[in-house]
């Protein structure tokens, strides 16, 4: 049994919002090859954790000699931890000194959830959406990327992982990533409204899409993208369970 150990991954507010609502269970992280000239990963084992995927060469270059050379994920193992990091503000500028702020949720705002946040402390819809468009905030929102272990309030165990090329994608496993239904219900005419959106909540039918996997294409194109799900690359695919 291996020691656990800790790695930070960055997710965007709709997805931060997916993992708290308990719909997103699962995330895919491009596998990035180790060695230059790399010609692709294979996946020995039916890609179970128990073997790793391997980087393959062509045999040509001095370094290769056409052996296999393995690919650590870069989020661990099963059993390992994740902290999220997001789009964030401290509360007041002293927090880094003060002894008790090691995380008690309420010492720092979350974009994704300030709104609701703002609601809960008792201002109406209007005055807290108006605040969160002007990013009226004490000390401005800090990028995810600076978010210290400190700050990070969602906590992840990884309880799965293998690779898989991204259009493998089941309709199941779209919906782990945070795929949307929503029924619109019945226009004038009697036919159902409903669809599917990852990135946000669809404020009418026409956002919306036909399937948790297009729904799913849609955001990694937004995130990585155009032709980006087109050129289908290898995949971790990574779960989780929220502690």
């Amino acid at each position: 049994m291996h020691a656990v150990k800790e790695r930070p991954i960055l997710f965007s507010a709709p997805m931060i919002n997916a993992i708290l609502d308990g719909r997103k269970t699962q995330t895919r992280r491009i596998v990035k090859p180790t060695k230059k000239h790399a010609e692709g990963v294979i996946i020995l084992d039916g890609g179970t954790n128990r073997r790793w995927p391997y980087n393959m060469f062509d045999g040509s270059e001095a370094d290769g000699n056409g052996m296999e050379f393995p690919i650590g994920c870069p989020y661990g193992l099963v059993g390992d931890r994740i902290w999220v990091r997001e789009t964030w503000s401290p509360i007041s500028e002293n927090w880094r000194e003060a002894e008790d702020l090691m995380y008690e949720g309420n010492n720092f705002w979350y974009k994704a959830t300030y709104e609701k946040d703002m609601i809960a402390e008792g201002l109406s819809k209007e005055d807290a959406k108006s605040i969160v468009e002007h990013d009226h905030i004490i000390n401005g929102w800090r990028p995810s990327i600076h978010m210290p272990r400190i700050a990070s309030r969602i906590n992840l165990e990884v309880t799965n992982l293998r690779i898989e090329m991204l259009n493998d994608i089941s309709e199941k496993d779209a919906i782990a990533e945070g795929a949307q239904f929503v029924d619109f219900g019945k226009d004038q005419y009697g036919q159902q409204k409903a669809g599917w959106r990852c990135d946000k909540t669809p404020g009418n039918y026409e956002e919306s899409l036909v399937s948790a996997k297009y729904a799913f294409f849609n955001l990694w194109e937004k995130l990585n993208g155009i032709d980006s799900v087109e050129k289908n690359p290898w995949v971790w695919v990574i779960e989780f369970t929220k502690i």
